[in-house]
């Protein structure tokens, strides 16, 4: 691998590619800093930082084996097993970001049903408040009403009696009047004619 500077963005610097560098520095005598690395393939230092230490564990893994295996044969096999881990966790990261979106959109759902329900209980605490006014004005027109009737049955009952009393004035009239009548009647008849001259 031919060493030249590289300007990748931080998304394109994998695992696999800081190993291979690393790895064709050290077969060139170079020394394998962040900064010789960073110059090479670009990407961020806490990036870089992060491979660096997975780098360094797996080293330390493969020197646990105690079967002769080549350095590069060792190199390699570390290389394809941090390309393993890096797709592994892009897929994860990936998942994990695609799930993170699935919560949000259930958590808006979630907030759009409470707002519903909260709207549709202040809907119908209004609607109850509305009706309870409702009823107590009809009850007091009721109670007006009931008020005015009584008044008027009050009314009712004095002009009744009113009219019986004229009726019974008028029935004591028409009696006096038959009385009356009857004297002028029999005074009629009682007339005294006048003397005849002798």
């Amino acid at each position: 691998m031919a060493l030249k500077e590289n300007t990748n963005r931080r998304e394109d610097v994998t695992y696999a590619l800081y190993v291979n560098t690393v790895n064709d520095l050290k077969l060139r005598g170079k020394p394998t800093s962040l900064r010789e690395v960073k110059k090479i393939i670009g990407g961020s230092h806490s990036t870089l930082l992060e491979y660096q230490r997975q780098w360094q564990a797996d080293r330390a893994l493969a020197a646990t084996v105690e079967d002769d295996i080549s350095d590069t044969f060792k190199q390699a096999i570390l290389a394809e097993f941090g390309r393993v881990v890096q797709t592994t966790r892009e897929k994860l990261e990936a998942q994990l970001i695609q799930e993170r979106q699935h919560v949000k959109e259930a958590n808006e759902l979630l907030a759009e049903a409470e707002k519903q329900i909260t709207d549709l209980e202040m809907q119908q605490q209004s609607e109850r408040e509305q009706a309870s006014e409702k009823i107590l004005t009809l009850e007091k027109q009721l109670a007006a009403a009931d008020e005015r009737a009584n008044e008027l049955q009050k009314q009712v009952d004095k002009l009744e009696a009113k009219i019986t009393q004229l009726q019974q004035q008028a029935h004591q009239s028409e009696i006096k009047a038959a009385v009356a009548e009857a004297r002028v009647s029999e005074l009629e008849k009682q007339k005294i004619k006048p003397k005849e001259l002798v």
